[in-house]
């Protein structure tokens, strides 16, 4: 469907309306056979072309702007991926019509009753002072509603092919849109066809075809989608070699313009956190109304492991969420699949957001248990002392968590005194479970002369009251569904407990 520019009027036939003599003349005339009228071919500007609606012939007469205005209370744009093409709907689309300067409406004598019935044509889009970039066909004649003395009527567009002129300059348009708040101006030209029902001297319907429109209008932005806000803790759904942890998120996307959008089709969005894209924000199937919209996302940990800072951001997330701590996090930088004219716009969003953490149940929640007796060991000529422990696990998540390495320094009385570097073969605490460790070693410091006073005065203690609490710092390394990652993980008040019933084998 081609957008057609206005063109200057050619020189009019002697059969058209100056051979009349009025245009009152021509009004009438239309209703008889004696018109040898020259048809309709097209926008001349300053004119419009007077027909009988049932005919494709009909007068071209100085016509003055009809049309002063549009207004878009409602614009709905729903894209079709698979074809590339879009959609437009724009319910209750309010024209104003410049009637009081109308001369050829007054010629026909006072008005009782004036209405467009039906509107067909052609309108292009475009910013402000710009040619269109994209347009929108009516069929013929939309039904139109109310009585034109006033010089306003509406009528609704639905589901009118949305072509863009220039793919590139619609994209622009686009992200104009998507990025700015408030009234976004936008240019509507083309031309319009209306179908007129008049009650005057005489009562007639006729057409007013290639009706030049070039109005000012504006649509409200959508602000960024900056009001986007996590309603819910995030739970930990799955985890996979190739796309990571996921994460379920709940969100509310409140959208503050007039504009409905149905992409029909995947967005995905880079996920940030410390300056480094560590994952995706996944809206599948994304649609966006008016007002608040809620959506349950998908949240993809994944950082690029040659980029070491990308790994730590990605590990220090986890962490916090693990720990029940927010993590500020920005979401942007996006694409919709297989829609790359809306590349730009998504592309520019930057979203700040909140990631709250998990409710906060440690993985390691039930204290260390002592339960053998001290060994001597050396560690590349360093000397230690070590007992075998265990460990009983938390999982607060709704799927299970394999738990493979521990690093862990142990602080006592605010000094560093313990230290654990254990791998499990096959540890897996249960979803919303516990479970307790295999026999692992706790090493303490020791030297040829003997304990070192931490150790003396940890062991002493703990041996006296069977219980004595510690502050660990911890690299945990955990596996989801076949993807590993190591984590920071901090614990205060962990209880270590002296339990010598408790067999001391693996």
């Amino acid at each position: 469907m081609r957008f057609v520019k206005s063109e200057r009027s050619p020189a009019r036939k002697a059969s058209s309306l100056a051979a009349t003599g009025t245009i009152l003349a021509a009004a009438v005339a239309l209703s008889s056979a004696n018109l040898a009228a020259a048809g309709c071919k097209g926008v001349k500007a300053n004119h419009a072309c007077i027909t009988l609606c049932n005919v494709d012939t009909g007068i071209y007469i100085p016509f003055p702007k009809l049309i002063s205005g549009i207004d878009l209370p409602t614009f709905s744009l729903n894209f079709d991926p698979a074809k590339g093409t879009s959609a437009a709907s724009a319910p209750g689309t309010k024209v104003t019509l410049n009637v009081q300067d109308a001369a050829w409406l007054k010629s026909l004598g006072p008005l009782t009753k004036l209405e467009i019935i039906g509107v067909g044509g052609q309108i292009g889009v475009g910013p402000t002072g710009g040619d269109p970039v994209a347009s929108i066909s009516l069929p013929d004649y939309v039904p139109s509603k109310g009585i034109l003395l006033d010089g306003v009527t509406t009528f609704d567009i639905t589901n009118q092919a949305f072509n863009p002129v220039s793919a590139a300059n619609t994209a622009v348009l686009f992200k104009a849109l998507t990025l700015g708040s408030g009234a976004i101006p936008v240019r509507l030209s083309g031309y319009a066809d209306t179908k007129i029902q008049i009650d005057a001297l005489f009562k007639a319907k006729i057409c007013a075809r290639f009706v030049e429109v070039d109005v000012q209008s504006s649509l409200k932005g959508l602000g960024g989608l900056s009001q986007t806000t996590v309603t819910s803790i995030p739970k930990l759904v799955a985890g996979n070699p190739s796309t990571g942890l996921q994460l379920g998120v709940d969100l509310a996307i409140v959208n503050p313009s007039n504009i409905n959008l149905a992409l029909n089709t995947d967005v995905s969005l880079a996920l940030s956190y410390q300056g480094s894209t560590i994952g995706s924000v996944v809206l599948s199937s994304f649609a966006l109304g008016q007002g608040t919209n809620k959506y349950s996302a998908s949240a993809f940990l994944n950082p690029d492991t040659k980029n070491a800072a990308a790994v730590a951001a990605a590990g220090n997330l986890i962490s916090n969420f693990v720990g029940g701590k927010t993590s500020n996090v920005t979401v942007g930088a996006g694409a919709a699949k297989n829609l790359p004219i809306l590349d730009a716009a998504l592309g520019a969003l930057n979203i700040s957001q909140s990631l709250p953490g998990s409710a906060g149940i440690p993985l390691l929640s039930s204290g260390i248990s002592y339960v053998n007796t001290l060994a001597n060991g050396d560690d590349n000529g360093v000397p230690f002392l070590s007992f075998g422990s265990k460990v009983n696990g938390t999982n607060p998540f709704d799927i299970p968590v394999a738990i493979t390495t521990i690093k862990t320094s142990i602080r006592y009385k605010n000094v560093a005194c313990l230290t654990i570097d254990t791998t499990f073969n096959n540890f897996t605490l249960p979803a919303k479970g516990t479970a307790r460790t295999p026999l692992f070693q706790v090493k303490l410091p020791n030297s040829e002369k003997g304990p070192t006073e931490c150790t003396s005065d940890l062991l002493n203690d703990l041996l006296t009251n069977q219980k004595i609490t510690v502050d660990t710092e911890s690299q945990l390394t955990i596996a989801v569904g076949g993807y590993s990652t190591t984590f920071p993980y901090k614990q205060s008040g962990l209880d270590i407990i002296a339990n010598f019933d408790e067999t001391p084998t693996a």
